[in-house]
């Protein structure tokens, strides 16, 4: 009879450590910000022939690294005190040549760990503004678990002008 217990209180004691060990090979790994101006494509003349002046767009995105092999799911994003919706697409690449930074020209890389997936965040429209102090600030969840994650620096990368 005690040999019984002592089964069912080890299997017990297994398949909790188990469940922990499970919880534990998901969450945030590593996150970062950052922008890219666009130039347009194609230069638009006007009626006359003569060259309308075009303006560059911004591109801003995160880039995060997320251990285990669930989807993050990305309630709210505030970004410099405004809050956007956003949209997370896959990175299947685990070895992503992101762009070349502007302030130094290093060509900023990320190298995903074993078991582990790479997201890239991109925002949608405004929704309102808040007063937050670092400059992005990401809330959602992985599975069940809630990540919450600040960035204080957005790196720019060089223009690519191959688009």
């Amino acid at each position: 009879m005690k040999r019984v217990f002592y089964c069912i209180l080890l299997l017990l004691l297994s398949l909790s450590l188990i469940k922990a060990q499970q919880k534990s090979v998901t969450g945030l790994v590593k996150a970062r910000a950052f922008y890219q101006l666009r130039l347009p494509g194609t230069q638009m003349v006007d009626e006359k022939g003569q060259p309308v002046s075009q303006v560059a767009d911004t591109i801003h995105f995160i880039v995060m690294e997320i251990r285990g092999n669930q989807v993050p799911v990305v309630d709210s994003l505030f970004y410099f005190g405004k809050y956007y919706r956003c949209t997370v697409s896959g990175i299947s690449n685990p070895k992503w040549n992101i762009g070349n930074l502007k302030r130094n020209g290093k060509t900023a890389a990320w190298q995903v760990q074993p078991n582990s997936g790479l997201w890239m965040v991109e925002f949608t429209a405004v929704k309102k503004t808040i007063a937050k102090k670092p400059a992005v600030v990401v809330k959602g969840k992985i599975g069940r678990k809630k990540i919450v994650t600040s960035l204080s620096i957005e790196e720019e990368l060089e223009t690519d002008i191959t688009q």
